[in-house]
């Protein structure tokens, strides 16, 4: 007789045969089949009770069945108390980002919390910056504008604990939390969020690379907001040129881009 880790090895191994062969439109349907095989094979208090669940999110997930993948990862969640907290991080990130897409931003913001908390259990930290990241995002959508600072302020100082102040991962957050001010009227912080951002990109990847781009899309707007329009046109015209290498012609940013320029050239005087 199979004892249940080999069972569970052998179910794990034909359900990946079979989803290769399987549609989109398949995949809701073996979810539900998988996890009915995995609760004959393994106990009820089994930590791979919980894998099983988390694949059959997954799957469907991957369907667009958001609303069974809540209702696996949720099982998923509750059975990960008995595994490693590892999981219990990966199962809270992954139910979150389902709440924040269902509008519901209090249950996401506790989850993300719940994943940056386990994951201090198990000592790893190398998902937090973009954890905390996540966390600032909620608060500025639900307009606390002082507790999604402290998040954008943890997590950029994160990143640089962890990768170094000129990283990428330190620049992209900057960047996130220079949007934020700009939004917050702030231009002065917001514009040393990005220069310093610009100045990283340039750095890591050279004067063409699309964060570049990025950069320099962020304080075109930036300084359109301020009024400053010399330096709007100069940075709307340097984004661009970048971007419109890797960008459709008809991207929404591409043409938003495009369209803030040709507004600022009419309404300024030609130079004599």
């Amino acid at each position: 007789m199979q004892n249940t880790a080999d069972l569970w090895e052998v179910l794990c191994r034909d359900f990946q045969t079979l989803r290769s062969q399987l549609s989109q439109a398949q995949h809701l349907d073996a979810a539900e089949q998988f996890l009915t095989s995995a609760r004959q094979v393994l106990r009820p208090d089994s930590h791979r009770l919980s894998d099983a669940y988390e694949i059959a999110a997954d799957l469907c997930r991957a369907a667009n069945g958001d609303e069974r993948a809540i209702q696996y990862y949720e099982a998923a969640f509750k059975l990960s108390a008995t595994a490693a907290p590892e999981v219990a991080a990966r199962l809270a990130g992954k139910l979150a980002i389902l709440r924040e897409e269902a509008g519901e931003l209090t249950e996401a913001l506790e989850l993300f919390e719940q994943a940056i908390a386990s994951f201090d259990l198990a000592g790893d930290h190398r998902q937090h910056p973009a954890l905390l990241s996540y966390c600032a995002a909620l608060e500025r959508r639900m307009g606390n504008r002082t507790e999604a600072r402290k998040y954008y302020e943890a997590a950029i100082q994160m990143a640089t604990q962890l990768y170094g102040e000129t990283h990428s991962e330190t620049a992209l957050l900057l960047n996130n939390f220079g949007v934020a001010l700009c939004e917050w009227k702030d231009f002065a912080e917001a514009e040393i969020c990005h220069l310093r951002a610009l100045q990283i990109c340039e750095s890591t990847f050279g004067s063409t690379h699309p964060d570049v781009g990025q950069s320099m899309s962020n304080l075109a707007v930036l300084y359109h907001i301020k009024r400053d329009t010399a330096r709007a046109i100069k940075f709307y015209r340097a984004a661009i040129q970048i971007l419109g290498r890797t960008r459709e012609p008809n991207d929404p940013e591409m043409q938003t881009l495009r369209s803030n320029l040709e507004t600022l050239q009419k309404a300024t005087p030609p130079a004599r």
